[in-house]
């Protein structure tokens, strides 16, 4: 399963970025309803306030069918941005989808945290289940998360952003995908440093598991719905009728400050300028500050600002009928009718001032009309030409495509393992990298060659035994983009003298200063857990059940007594040999913005089991 970082959504805007890149998406007619007023697309969004409220929410939806039949009409770049979509579903080919739809939400960070985002993907058609989890499981950097209503569940967590998550929830007819960011803090290791562990997704924070199973509720009628929950969203959807489309609901005050606009005169044009050190606005000895009304400022820019203003919701939808014979249509939402006129006008002053500026931009038509409080702006002409004039593919791709490649893993007498590349794409080797578990150690380092590529043939040798998984990592040049090209795992006799449970935990506080422990994904635990902690009243330890039972993702267990404030709360597997921590929760600040444990997976090193020291209780 292949998620973009990041750094990849932020760089793009957020949200802006999962319409911008899945309008160009890859996937029966999204307009038509299953039994009411709204597109059928829209059985499977959910009302995303449910898991993280946020002042950017958004929704795309592709028919498949059509984007087949218009593929040769749309530029190269738009085909690109389809595949690499596509890519991003191990084991599924495009001809297998009948429609792609999916959401996005963003919180922009505040004085406690980075931004939150959630960004889920979910095709819909005839699949083979067990194939597409095969293919997870083998290509990527994910562990199996048990079922839900009918879905096999994968989960994944990144060990250098412990806050980012990734789920899939696969069926026979439709697949789900998930990537989800808390808002923690993320770093980089240096080739041969030892993993570190993670911290988990914070207290209150976004769960990509929990928005696969919301997908799946949704389409049972079981969730809310997001165009229901959303005046301004079901509005844009219902003036949008297309192959193609998608909406967003939006803080227009944040999209100014991403853009670098200041909240000057946009509305009049007038330059804005602070006065100076006595008080005269003339004056240039004292502080300035530009708007994009200043003399300095482009026309484009400016009237890009005005757009803005009072501006609470977009949306487009697009259609390439033929060759020469495209339409991208906008719709533009703002506050009040006053606000729209202006809008209009902007949006028409900034067509000119388009065409003024770049000499080669000659879209043939682009008609602006108001609705009430709605803008709707109309372009038509030759798809490929509207792609180049406005520049789009001209830059470096922020979703760089992994290479293909296959390798081999011979496993030698001292327990190390030789790598082979076996067939496919040469890679540059300081791209390249192993992860794996030597003796319960997370350990990393680079692929080294002489001539600084890696192709068929090459090979390399692990410096330690291997006694857990092995994966050959790959990293884009600019370090946006990441994926698992190989993956192996040792025999079941080799590697840890007690096979650790592997699984991810969610700790949630509760009003009455107690605290639920939720198992968020991974193995079914067969051996009854213990739960330890620091109460106000002193240590205690509890069993999570009364008789030793199995626990499985969507089990909770809530502490009896209230988590002391500077204390800590240990998930512990009783073993074979000794009790192990899975995952651990320390309270030493304000809940909502600490990041709590996650479970163990340890063939990522995103998390080493703990053995518990000597003479802590155990059931």
């Amino acid at each position: 399963m292949m998620c973009p970082s990041r750094r990849d959504v932020l760089r793009a805007g957020g949200v802006t970025a999962l319409l911008s890149g899945g309008l160009a998406g890859c996937i029966e007619d999204v307009t038509e309803p299953r039994g009411g007023d709204q597109p059928a697309y829209a059985d499977w969004l959910f009302d995303t306030d449910d898991l993280l409220a946020a002042s950017f929410r958004g929704f795309y939806a592709v028919d498949v069918a059509t984007y087949r039949q218009q593929q040769a009409a749309l530029p190269e770049a738009a085909n690109e941005a389809v595949q690499r979509t596509a890519d991003r579903y191990d084991g599924v080919a495009i001809e297998d989808f009948d429609r792609v739809a999916g959401l996005g939400v963003l919180s922009p960070r505040d004085d406690s945290r980075e931004d939150r985002f959630l960004l889920t993907s979910v095709g819909t058609g005839s699949f083979d289940a067990a194939d597409v989890g095969s293919a997870i499981e083998a290509n990527s950097d994910v562990s199996a998360a048990g079922s839900y209503e009918g879905y096999d569940l994968y989960s994944q967590r990144d060990r250098y952003q412990p806050s980012s998550t990734a789920a899939a929830a696969v069926s026979d007819e439709a697949v789900v995908l998930s990537l989800a960011d808390a808002g923690g803090d993320s770093r980089r290791g240096s080739p041969g440093e030892t993993p570190p562990s993670p911290s988990g997704t914070p207290q209150g924070g976004v769960s990509a598991t929990a928005a696969a199973k919301l997908h799946a509720d949704a389409a049972a009628g079981e969730a809310d719905g997001l165009l229901s929950s959303s005046d301004r969203l079901d509005r844009l959807a219902a003036s949008l009728d297309g192959p193609v489309v998608g909406g967003l609901a939006l803080d227009a005050a944040t999209v100014r400050e991403r853009l670098g606009i200041s909240a000057g005169e946009e509305a009049t044009g007038t330059p804005s300028r602070q006065s100076g050190s006595d008080g005269d606005p003339d004056s240039s000895d004292g502080p300035r500050t530009p708007t994009v009304s200043d003399s300095g400022t482009s026309p484009v820019a400016r009237h890009l600002g005005r757009v803005t203003m009072g501006l609470t919701a977009l949306g487009g939808s697009a259609d390439a009928s033929g060759a020469n014979d495209g339409e991208v249509a906008l719709r533009l939402l703002y506050e009040s009718e006053s606000a729209a006129s202006d809008g209009a006008d902007a949006v028409r002053d900034l067509r000119e001032a388009l065409r003024a500026e770049v000499d080669a931009f000659t879209v043939p038509e682009v008609e602006v009309a108001t609705d009430g409080t709605m803008v709707a702006v109309t372009i038509t002409g030759d798809p490929s030409a509207f792609y180049e004039e406005l520049g789009i593919g001209e830059h470096d791709d922020p979703s760089a495509r992994a290479p293909q490649v296959s390798f081999t893993f011979d496993r030698r007498e001292d327990g190390r393992v030789t790598v082979t590349h076996d067939g496919g794409d040469t890679v540059a080797s300081d791209t390249v990298g192993l992860l794996y578990e030597s003796d319960a150690e997370g350990v990393e380092r680079q692929w080294t060659t002489d001539d600084g590529s890696i192709s068929a043939g090459d090979s390399t040798t692990t410096d330690q035994p291997v006694t857990g998984a092995l994966r050959v990592i790959w990293n884009s040049e600019d370090g946006d983009a990441s994926a698992t090209l190989g993956l192996y795992r040792p025999p079941d006799d080799e590697g840890k003298q007690q096979d650790v449970p592997e699984a991810a935990f969610d700790f949630d506080g509760r009003s009455d200063g107690s605290l639920t422990v939720t198992h968020e994904g991974g193995d079914v635990i067969e051996r009854g857990l213990v739960v330890r902690y620091d109460s106000t009243d002193g240590g205690e330890t509890e069993k999570w059940a009364e008789e030793d039972g199995a626990t499985g993702p969507g089990d909770t267990y809530t502490t009896r007594e209230s988590v002391a404030v500077d204390g800590s709360v240990q998930v512990i597997w009783p073993g074979d040999e000794r009790p192990v921590v899975l995952a651990e929760y320390r309270t030493d600040s304000a809940p909502r913005d600490r990041e709590t444990a996650t479970g163990t997976e340890r063939s990522t090193a995103t998390r080493t089991p703990t053995p518990v020291e000597d003479g802590t209780p155990t059931p």
